[in-house]
């Protein structure tokens, strides 16, 4: 689950911070197992650019509507109608946000998620 920083985060920026691309892998892996073992995987609050590819139809739209935005580089981004965005009340965000182009960088399209 992505956080949503404000409050003690905020405070414990430091202490409590990690940019989603910096665990992207071993996220990719801890899903993996979890499908292996048919355990049910929801992934929450992650801008779908932010994950392994493989992982974006695990992703969920879980941010309430008036706390979610996106940047001005998701405009163009053509997974933006499944993506939860990001915290409008947070103070800070991933530096790694990025629009998605082109097709071959969404694998779950369809909803068809394969580890």
């Amino acid at each position: 689950m992505g956080m949503e920083y404000h409050g003690n985060a905020q405070t414990n920026y430091d202490l409590v911070s990690i940019d989603p691309i910096e665990y992207k892998n071993e996220l990719y892996k801890a899903v993996k197992e979890y499908v292996r073992y048919n355990i049910i995987v929801d992934i929450y609050n992650l801008p779908l650019c932010l994950v392994d590819k493989r992982l974006q139809c695990f992703c969920r739209d879980s941010i309430s509507t008036w706390k979610k935005t996106f940047l001005s580089q998701c405009q163009t981004c053509i997974a933006k109608e499944n993506c939860c965005g990001i915290f409008a009340t947070s103070f800070t965000h991933s530096n790694n946000i990025r629009a998605i182009n082109n097709k071959s960088d969404i694998y779950c399209y369809n909803n068809n998620c394969e580890t």
